[in-house]
């Protein structure tokens, strides 16, 4: 693991709260074999835990409190993708990924979130694509267990959770076209995810690639 993924202590806003609540509820109201098959993971009975793969590493999900920490270790991840964890696991329903890619703006309710998403994750991994080259972004992705697709100028397909998918990709520009970026999903992801959730995974995901370009 990385540091710059690791929750130094802090507590999530109190405005979060509710829906960590929420999620915990529903979580613990599961059967943590069914979440574990729907959703990728590794359910480990004798342990009572849940192993989960992302982004190039492995958390362990407790059962049924919903406690996450990097596998084999006291050390947590950052309290929004531990959030994510609990909430990706609590929704898995198992369906097949369609292997067609969408924008933002075509998930659900995705055009009423897409204002703060441009500001916050979009606009961010832009400026990254115009601040380093193709090789520095392959790299960081790569650092992600990220599969190289050759699209644009940089990217890859990043397995932010077994199913579900982000797919990277940079264009450096040139003297007429800014440099920019985008993120895109499986079709089936609000399967997966909520809307609201994606956008927070694709901030983790600029935050994670802008840290590893340092």
């Amino acid at each position: 693991m990385f540091k710059f993924m690791v929750e130094k202590g802090g507590s999530p806003p109190a405005a979060y709260e509710d829906a960590i609540n929420y999620s915990l509820q529903i979580f613990m109201e599961k059967d943590p074999a069914q979440m574990a098959r729907y959703g990728g993971g590794m359910f480990r009975p004798e342990k009572h835990l849940i192993l989960l793969p992302t982004l190039g590493q492995l958390l362990q999900v407790i059962c049924p409190q919903g406690i996450v920490n990097f596998k084999d270790t006291v050390e947590k991840p950052l309290w929004q993708w531990s959030f994510l964890a609990i909430n990706y696991l609590g929704r898995a329903d198992g369906t097949s990924l369609s292997g067609e890619f969408i924008s933002f703006r075509e998930l659900e309710g995705g055009s009423t979130f897409y204002p703060a998403y441009q500001e916050q994750t979009l606009s961010p991994l832009s400026k990254l694509a115009g601040q380093k080259n193709p090789v520095d972004l392959n790299n960081a992705c790569l650092q992600l267990g990220g599969d190289l697709h050759g699209r644009g100028d940089a990217g890859a397909t990043l397995h932010f959770f077994p199913r579900f998918p982000i797919t990277v990709i940079f264009w450096q520009g040139d003297e007429e076209l800014a440099a920019s970026a985008n993120l895109l999903f499986d079709q089936k992801a609000n399967h997966y995810m909520h809307t609201e959730d994606i956008a927070v995974a694709g901030n983790l995901v600029v935050h994670f690639l802008s840290e590893l370009c340092r």
